[in-house]
């Protein structure tokens, strides 16, 4: 079995099914929807998908997706990353800025079919980064603030 370096809290920073990492929260989607739906509904919980701006947050979440699903290989996430806007310009959604930190696997992104705008931790590649079809039904990774930490709370 998996075990993650680091040890998440439970506590109530957080509201039921999210986990706490520095000053946001974090859900891993339990149904497989597109790209967009996935935005979607994270914004109706108060979110957004998973910016990943730096190693640690990262690290955090390719771990937890490991320890989720460990012997399932089927198991990828979008993330809030896209080159929609123009080819190999990658942006997050959110935020509207540009990569400061990546974890591309070998030979990605690939734009594979010219059709591959959106990016996702790969179970296959130990949660790397992949480019892929925006409209393929994948799970997904939502973010949002810590309840205490001022943002608003929906839901």
């Amino acid at each position: 079995m998996y075990v993650p370096s680091y040890l998440v809290l439970l506590d109530d920073v957080c509201r039921h099914e999210w986990m706490h990492f520095r000053d946001r929260c974090y859900m891993f989607a339990t149904e497989k929807e597109t790209c967009t739906n996935a935005e979607f509904r994270c914004r109706i919980f108060g979110g957004h998908l998973a910016e990943i701006g730096a190693a640690d947050t990262n690290k955090f979440l390719n771990d937890t997706a490991q320890m989720r699903n460990s012997n399932d290989h089927n198991h990828h996430y979008f993330t809030g990353l896209t080159d929609e806007a123009a080819l190999d310009e990658w942006e997050w959604v959110e935020s509207a800025t540009k990569l400061k930190f990546t974890d591309w696997d070998n030979n990605q992104p690939d734009h594979k079919g010219n059709d591959e705008h959106c990016v996702l931790f790969y179970a296959r590649d130990h949660y790397r980064w992949h480019d892929a079809d925006c409209d393929d039904h994948t799970y997904s990774i939502c973010e949002k603030e810590e309840v205490n930490s001022g943002g608003s709370i929906i839901g």
